[in-house]
């Protein structure tokens, strides 16, 4: 079952009334949510910039302090660093190639940009240490994402039930590391998390995210 925080967090949010079944199922795409809240899932979703240039810059810009991390997603000697900008090409290359009708799903499967990964340990880890994590509860985490996501698509004034839709908590298997490294050899201990997943059309999306991009509707927010 869901923990109180996670059950406060739906009571307080009545837009994500949950259902079973759903108009936009099954999903086109699946993506983990946060990896939707990122300005270069943004830009392919929207085209402004060539998918490689944008894998290209990901990569490059990749700064590691955590060996145990960076060997998750570029290989021990760092040998997967083509392959991983590949797949985030690719990743980025189908995102922009979605049509307005079809529908993307946020939940905690491991998605394109995680099979990008040399190893790819942290996509199905929780409670680890890597390069921006201490050892927090992902399923957590992507559940707070999720609802920014949400928060996107309500400020542009798209509908539940309309645009998108909230599910029924699904069981998942996440492995435990215990606040320990990635490159751990202690073997992390599965165990099941329930995650609310969302669903929305590709089309609401790209609009909620112009939306959110606008400096006009930032200043009508004060964020300038």
């Amino acid at each position: 079952m869901l923990d109180e925080r996670r059950g406060s967090f739906l009571l307080e949010h009545k837009a994500l009334e949950a259902s079973l079944e759903s108009d936009f199922l099954p999903a086109t795409i699946a993506i983990r949510p946060h990896h939707f809240m990122s300005k270069d899932t943004w830009k392919a979703l929207l085209g402004t910039e060539d998918p490689n240039e944008i894998a290209r810059t990901r990569v490059g810009k990749y700064n590691f302090h955590n060996p145990g991390y960076a060997a998750d997603l570029l290989g021990y000697d760092g040998e997967g660093r083509q392959s991983l900008q590949d797949g985030l090409a690719a990743y980025y290359t189908q995102l922009g190639s979605l049509s307005n009708e079809s529908t993307i799903l946020f939940d905690l499967k491991p998605d394109s940009m995680c099979a990008a990964a040399c190893i790819g340990r942290h996509c199905s880890g929780t409670q680890y240490i890597g390069e921006m994590h201490a050892g927090q509860n992902t399923d957590y985490v992507e559940l707070m994402i999720t609802g920014q996501i949400i928060m996107l698509l309500l400020n542009a004034g798209f509908v539940i039930g309309k645009d998108y839709d909230r599910l029924r908590p699904a069981e998942h298997v996440l492995f435990d590391f215990r606040g320990e490294n990635l490159s751990t050899p202690t073997v992390p201990r599965p165990t099941v998390v329930e995650f609310p997943a969302l669903v929305a059309r590709t089309g609401a999306l790209r609009d909620a995210v112009r939306f959110e991009l606008d400096p006009i509707n930032r200043v009508l927010r004060n964020e300038f």
